[in-house]
């Protein structure tokens, strides 16, 4: 099955929402139109290493699904009140991001009932995570997320 453009271009938002809720923090990254997937001035390897850091838990130095969405930094970040879920009112109203943000969320808020799920956030992070596993063996290895491009046009359009 092959993953839509689109489809991973709102997956990789999730990881992208947090920064854009950071106003004034690394205001020229974050994803400001790297094309690399680092964020917060990092190249991939550097990126590389803080995933493993926060999601290896077996530290085998490869990401299984399980560890991939077994924690969500992005969602406990924007969680103001700590309810388990991101509500539109915890988004930033104000800055350069806040529209960006608004967007992001709304892509992701697949219920639109005005909150974000760890559960919607997974369906699209498990998307996300099949496309990256090259080698379709349950692992993101070091070479699989240095060499994660999505491709254009790979249809999906109606997501």
């Amino acid at each position: 099955m092959k993953i839509g453009w689109k489809v991973l271009v709102v997956a990789a938002s999730a990881s992208l929402l947090a920064a854009a809720v950071q106003a004034g923090e690394g205001a020229g990254h974050g994803g400001g139109g790297r094309r690399d997937g680092a964020g917060r001035g990092e190249n991939r390897g550097e990126r590389w290493d803080r995933i493993l850091e926060h999601a290896d838990a077996n530290k085998d130095e490869k990401i299984s699904l399980d560890e991939f969405l077994a924690k969500s930094p992005i969602l406990d970040r924007l969680d103001k009140n700590h309810d388990g879920t991101v509500e539109k009112s915890e988004l930033p109203t104000e800055g350069p991001r806040a529209e960006r943000a608004a967007r992001i969320f709304g892509k992701l808020d697949t219920n639109g009932d005005g909150k974000l799920t760890r559960a919607e956030a997974n369906e699209r992070r498990k998307e996300l995570f099949k496309a990256m596993d090259k080698n379709s063996d349950g692992q993101i290895a070091k070479d699989e997320f240095m060499s994660f491009k999505p491709e254009r046009g790979q249809g999906g359009d109606d997501m």
